[in-house]
């Protein structure tokens, strides 16, 4: 009979690994007990090595099932799906046979195995394939694009069209002559900056290049698209040159319709710029047209108070204006100051234009008095910020000395003393005597 026979014989348990039985601290000293009983004092126990683990330090408490070092049977083969083998997860992968070997005492003194994965050394991953020349190029060109979107947040449109165009140089390097979209993205933003500078024939050129790659690429229904031809319509606008603009601005509405329906938020700008630019060509009727379709579209997106139905509302008072209609554009002005006031306040710097635009419609009505308060509520926001020589405030300014002087002349023939212009001795009386005569009826407009 073997020592290990005999030993568990007489004990419950030797909790050795071939056992696999773990043993509390009062069976191990009534076994070591037994063992010196039957051995000996100071004898050793003949157990053999795949039992028991060498004598010294204890082994580290492993959380995991490690079975010593990992060996892979089959080397990765190209162009076969394979999972990265985890060392701690006992669970093989799907592609490769993951099979555990005998285990070496380096194994054991170690708490992380060593992996070998084909014919590499063992104790290191291999590495990753090198990145390619396309692989180098394409990361330095967006490298180029993120500098160029940089520079032009800090305004720098010079550097901003420096980076972008040696990013499209690597870009066009890489990619000959296919349509692909990365291209694109980088004329757009060319064209942009070429549009913020001003350079609108070379804006243009960028923009169209870019229409042309995502036509090849997308075909002619996609967002990306119309988007386009939105942006070329813009350009256009400012050349002047409104017959194009409007039709590359229908082209867009067309594509958009086709994909979001007629109740979207990008059919209801698209339709707001058509009657702007309608408006620009001195059509009103087509202006008025477009204008309401946007509203209609805004209404049932928004409801009343949001900042694009005000916009419309505005819209559609400037084109109501131009067609002499000036009660119907006082009724809209009036209904984009309610909805601005809830949603900006009364003093914000972007309620000048409107406080301007309901200004003049007052006065084309003879209301002089609340023509004087629109314009001073102007000029209270745009005179601190752009100063008195800015062209804005000089043409406010004139439009509120008429309106005081149409003031006055009523004032006189309800028999009311007051001074002329050629009596004033200065503008600030002027000012001093205009907000003598009459109260500001904020309440009743707003």
């Amino acid at each position: 009979m073997s020592s290990h026979a005999r030993h568990r014989r007489n004990s419950d348990g030797c909790g050795c690994a071939v056992c696999g039985t773990a043993e509390s601290k009062v069976r191990g000293a009534s076994a070591a007990r037994t063992r010196r009983s039957l051995f000996g004092k100071g004898r050793k126990s003949k157990t053999p090595e795949s039992c028991t683990a060498k004598t010294g330090s204890p082994e580290p408490e492993v959380t995991s099932l490690v079975l010593g070092p990992l060996v892979i049977s089959d080397p990765p083969q190209p162009n076969r799906a394979r999972r990265k083998s985890n060392p701690w997860n006992s669970e093989p992968s799907s592609a490769t046979e993951v099979t555990p070997a005998a285990p070496t005492a380096n194994a054991r003194r170690r708490s992380i195995p060593q992996i070998t994965i084909g014919d590499k050394a063992p104790g290191r991953m291999a590495a990753g394939p090198a990145p390619t020349v396309d692989q180098a190029s394409l990361t330095l060109a967006r490298s180029y694009t993120k500098l160029g979107a940089a520079h032009f947040a800090d305004g720098n449109l010079d550097l901003t069209i420096q980076a972008y165009t040696n990013a499209l140089k690597i870009q066009a390097a890489v990619h000959g002559a296919s349509a692909h979209l990365d291209l694109a993205e980088t004329y757009s933003h060319l064209g942009l900056a070429h549009y913020t500078a001003g350079n609108y024939p070379l804006a243009i050129k960028m923009y169209g290049e870019a229409l042309e790659i995502k036509l090849d690429a997308l075909g002619p229904n996609h967002p990306d698209v119309a988007s386009s031809f939105g942006n070329m319509s813009l350009i256009y606008v400012n050349q002047g040159d409104y017959s194009t603009a409007i039709e590359f601005c229908d082209k867009s509405l067309q594509i958009q319709l086709q994909i979001y329906g007629p109740l979207h938020p990008h059919c209801a700008k698209s339709l707001n710029n058509l009657g702007n630019i309608y408006a620009l060509m001195g059509q009103y009727e087509n202006a008025v047209n477009q204008l309401d379709r946007a509203l209609r579209v805004r209404l049932k997106l928004y409801g009343e108070c949001h900042i694009d139905t005000a916009n419309s509302y505005n819209n559609l008072g400037l084109a109501y204006k131009s067609l002499k209609n000036t009660r119907k554009a006082m009724l809209y002005y009036e209904k984009t100051l309610r909805i601005m006031v809830k949603l900006l306040g009364s003093n914000h710097p972007e309620m000048h234009t409107l406080y301007r635009n309901l200004g003049s419609v007052h006065a084309a009505l003879g209301n002089n008095k609340m023509a004087v308060h629109f314009f001073e509520k102007s000029l209270a926001i745009t005179q601190p910020r752009f100063g008195l020589e800015d062209k804005v405030v000089v043409a406010t300014t004139r439009a509120l000395h008429r309106a005081q002087q149409g003031l006055w002349v009523q004032l006189a023939r309800d028999n009311v003393r007051v001074k002329t212009v050629a009596e004033a001795e200065s503008p600030d009386e002027l000012n001093w005597t205009a907000q003598r005569l009459h109260p500001h009826e904020v309440d009743s407009v707003v």
